[in-house]
This record gives C-alpha cells, sequence and structure tokens, in this order.
C-alpha cells in the first residue's frame, strides 16, 4: 500500500545518504575478533614489557591490591630474576613478561590461562588514561638499567614465541597431509566398491 512505499522509500533514502547505516536506518553491528587460543600470543616489544611492570607498580603504590591476582610467592624464574631495584618488590604473577611462555604452560597444564581483566575507568583514584599518560611520559626518560632489562625480556618472549610458531605450523602441516591421506584412502574405498557392484552387474546381465 500507500504507506509501506513511503516507509521503503525513507529507509533506502537513509541507506542511500549515510552507507555506514543499513536499510533499517541502523548501523551495523561490529563483528568482534575472538581470541584464538590455539596460536601463541604475540610477543611484547619492550614498551609492553615496560608498560605491564610500571602499571603494576604504580598501581600497588596506591593501595590497588587486585592486580596481585594470579602472583606465586614460591616461583622463582632466573630468566626475570634479578630486577632492576625499584621493582624488586613488585608482586607479579609467573611468565608476565611472556605470553608465549604463560601459553605454553597453560596448554600443559601447569598454569591456568589469566582470566580478562576487569575493565574499569579508574583505580583507587587515578584513571587509566591518566595511568597511561604517566607510564607513556615515564617511559621516554627510562633509565638505561631499566631499559636494558625490558629489552632483555622483549627479545626472550620474541624467541619463544618463533619457536612456538614453527612448532604450531609443523603439527599444522602434519595434520593436513594425515587428513588428505585419510581423503585418499576413503576415495580408493569407494572405487573398489563401485568396481565390485559394476562387475557384478555385467556378471548378471545375459
Amino acid at each position: 500500500d500507500l504507506c509501506y512505499k513511503k516507509n521503503y522509500q525513507k529507509k533506502m533514502m537513509t541507506s542511500l545518504i549515510d552507507p555506514n547505516k543499513t536499510s533499517t536506518g541502523k548501523e551495523p553491528q561490529k563483528k568482534t575478533k575472538t581470541k584464538d587460543d590455539s596460536l601463541p600470543p604475540k610477543p611484547f616489544t619492550d614498551y609492553l614489557v615496560y608498560f605491564r611492570l610500571e602499571r603494576v607498580r604504580l598501581l600497588q603504590s596506591i593501595g590497588c591490591d587486585d592486580v596481585t591476582a594470579g602472583y606465586d610467592p614460591d616461583h622463582h624464574d632466573p630468566l626475570e630474576q634479578p630486577r632492576p631495584p625499584r621493582y624488586e618488590d613488585v608482586k607479579l604473577p609467573p611468565y608476565w613478561y611472556s605470553g608465549t611462555i604463560a601459553w605454553e604452560q597453560a596448554k600443559k597444564g601447569e598454569l591456568p590461562l589469566a582470566p580478562p581483566r576487569k575493565h574499569r575507568k579508574r583505580a583507587n583514584g587515578m584513571s587509566l588514561a591518566e595511568l597511561s599518560r604517566t607510564i607513556s611520559s615515564s617511559w621516554k626518560n627510562v633509565d638505561r638499567e631499566v631499559s636494558a632489562y625490558c629489552n632483555k625480556l622483549s627479545k626472550v618472549d620474541a624467541a619463544k614465541y618463533k619457536e612456538a610458531m614453527e612448532k604450531v605450523l609443523q603439527e599444522s602441516a602434519a595434520e593436513k597431509k594425515r587428513d588428505e591421506r585419510e581423503r585418499g584412502r576413503r576415495r580408493k574405498c569407494s572405487c573398489r566398491g563401485v568396481s565390485r557392484e559394476f562387475s557384478s552387474i555385467r556378471r548378471i546381465a545375459p
């Protein structure tokens, strides 16, 4: 009817005016990327190692105790010890500097996967934007000892990531070959079955 046509034309005009909207006038929902636990996380850069380290130090200094989740007082990691003096008392979870090592440990069942951090705008009076600005600013003037320490750990993580990815690719290639052999075996079996059936039909035929 006339009312339906007018509504339809209005929706179409809306979509033509704003290509980011659908014919219903609503913006399409963006697809969110899901985390693939079958692949190791990307390695941390020097700055990301520093950010993780300095973030926990700052939050602990203002009494935000929930950042110590996963801390194990009995865990000793010679790769990240000893730390620079200002970080000696910071409580960090095992393998905080390497997502790949933590990922490998979780696959073996030796370490649980880290739960996602709670999204919050403020932490004990400090906004997350302020926290990020403080860490970014301090990174520009970081001393050589801390810089060298972060660089060492980022190189360790990069090497572990490369090694883990090579292993994943090898396992993937081996699995693909097994699937191809299985498909070939099934094709041969089906061809033999058809051949037997055709032979029996020829025998029966006069």
